[in-house]
């Protein structure tokens, strides 16, 4: 049997991935879950009234999960100053609305895109690296693993991780 733990937001039950046979099935409050679920577009999840809307369009619709992209743009607006109101309320529209949040975390790298990194942290080229053309200019594509974009990414989702557990009420 394989089993693989994680923890899936809006159950306070452990979850884990079992093989039974040749399939393998997530079970959530030790019971199969089957996922009918919706991924939101990044621009729906940085404005907290247009994921007001969409959530209840999702009940409605019969899913019962969204997938949502967590990226540093959202909640840091400065260095080493983070700010959860996004993810709590994303959580709480969860909640509100019968449904399960599946987080993506990209953190800084969605899409390898600076655009969805903080302003902070694109003003910082020579700390925080980013790709060069071959003429010198910089690109707006975060480099891939350096270790000085790795650790402060590493840094932050463990901050973030600690976090949402303290405000999944369900």
């Amino acid at each position: 049997m394989l089993s693989f733990s994680f923890y899936f937001y809006g159950e306070n039950t452990l979850s884990y991935l079992q093989q039974k046979e040749s399939a393998i099935r997530l079970i959530v409050n030790w019971k199969p879950l089957m996922i009918f679920g919706g991924e939101l577009d990044n621009s729906s999840v940085s404005s907290v009234r247009e994921f007001e809307q969409i959530f209840p369009k999702l009940q409605q619709a019969g899913l019962n999960t969204v997938f949502v992209s967590v990226y540093w743009d959202l909640f840091i607006p400065e260095e080493r100053a983070l700010d959860f109101t996004l993810t709590d309320k994303v959580i709480d529209q969860t909640q509100k609305n019968d449904l399960r949040v599946v987080f993506l975390w990209s953190g800084v790298w969605e899409k390898r895109m600076r655009c969805y990194t903080s302003k902070w942290f694109k003003r910082v080229n020579k700390k925080y690296l980013c790709e060069y053309t071959k003429v010198g200019e910089p690109l707006k594509i975060a480099r891939a693993f350096p270790e000085d974009v790795f650790k402060p990414d590493r840094d932050v989702f463990s901050r973030w991780i600690s976090h949402t557990p303290k405000i999944n009420k369900q």
